[in-house]
């Protein structure tokens, strides 16, 4: 679970880091797409599966949670240099990079476990966000299109 937790608040560390650093004629909308995928992973999500699990289940195993932190920092993404945000195609860049690490976390998301219903239900929620959320991401990788231009389309 600690493994689980610490790739959720690093998705989140990264979606925000890239929200405020995307820049360009895609700002807008790239600006939007990252924020959407720190909201998928938030706080929010990380306290409420250490609710469920740690302060209900395996208060034995608390003791993990002080390694989130290292484990957290383990996990984040890319951290793009001063030259590589001058880039013209850095936004992209960062959706590749978000896109690969919910690659990484779907498995883990998806492995029968020793988790609880409750637990379970939960990983289940944040699966299916994640898939969406990696849609979204891979539809932008594919064509290469900015939501905000998409929704003029409609």
């Amino acid at each position: 679970m600690i493994t689980i937790l610490a790739k959720v608040k690093a998705l989140y560390s990264d979606a925000k880091r890239y929200h405020w650093q995307c820049n360009g004629q895609d700002f807008n909308g790239d600006h939007l797409l990252f924020d959407r995928v720190a909201d998928t992973f938030s706080n929010d999500v990380v306290d409420g599966l250490s609710e469920i699990y740690y302060m209900s289940e395996h208060r034995e195993e608390l003791e993990d949670l002080n390694e989130l932190t290292a484990l957290v920092q383990e996990q984040e993404g890319y951290k793009f240099s001063e030259e590589e945000l001058s880039h013209n195609n850095i936004n992209l860049m960062m959706v590749q990079e978000l896109s690969a690490r919910i690659e990484e976390l779907l498995p883990l998301l998806k492995e029968e476990e020793k988790y609880s219903q409750a637990v379970m239900n939960k990983l289940d929620e944040l699966a299916s966000a994640s898939t969406q959320i990696l849609g979204l991401l891979k539809a932008r990788i594919a064509n290469n299109v900015v939501l905000s231009k998409l929704h003029r389309l409609f």
